[in-house]
């Protein structure tokens, strides 16, 4: 069983996905990104990662906390309704929803620390092929596949 979380972007969707391994548990196994072109492109792609349960991230507005236009957000929801299109199990939490009202960075702490030695040598490993300035994406896309199978809460 595969178990995948997508932080959805307008021009770029971010994921990673934790494979069921016996009665052990769930183990992180591979994460990366690819260029959103289309809804149907983007609902193809996703389907290649060939996940039996996904977690997408649905945009939320936060009153007062507007960071650009709020209407980014219309193309926001509709990469993320074609990324949950292309998984039959598909959970499309609020950040609100999966992460609490814990800060970004916080939760992100949280995130690696539910990851085993052998798990974070891994993701570091896929993190140094991005700008650190993206690493949250990632980050948040391990987050919402832990937090899919259950690793964290």
């Amino acid at each position: 069983m595969r178990v995948g979380g997508i932080d959805p972007g307008v021009h770029t969707v971010w994921w990673a996905y934790f494979e069921k391994i016996d009665d052990r548990g769930f183990l992180f196994t591979k994460a990366g990104s690819f260029e959103h072109v289309s809804f149907w492109s983007t609902r193809a792609r996703v389907q290649m990662l060939r996940l039996d349960l996904v977690a997408v991230e649905m945009p939320q507005v936060y009153a007062g906390k507007a960071k650009g236009d709020n209407n980014d957000l219309i193309d926001l929801a509709l990469v993320a309704g074609a990324c949950a299109a292309g998984v039959e199990d598909a959970l499309v939490p609020t950040p609100r929803k999966w992460k609490g009202t814990m800060k970004k960075d916080a939760h992100n702490a949280k995130t690696l620390r539910a990851l085993s030695r052998g798990e974070d040598a891994l993701l570091q490993t896929i993190l140094a092929g991005y700008a650190k300035g993206l690493h949250h994406n990632i980050i948040d896309a391990v987050g919402l596949a832990a937090w899919r199978c259950g690793r964290i809460r």
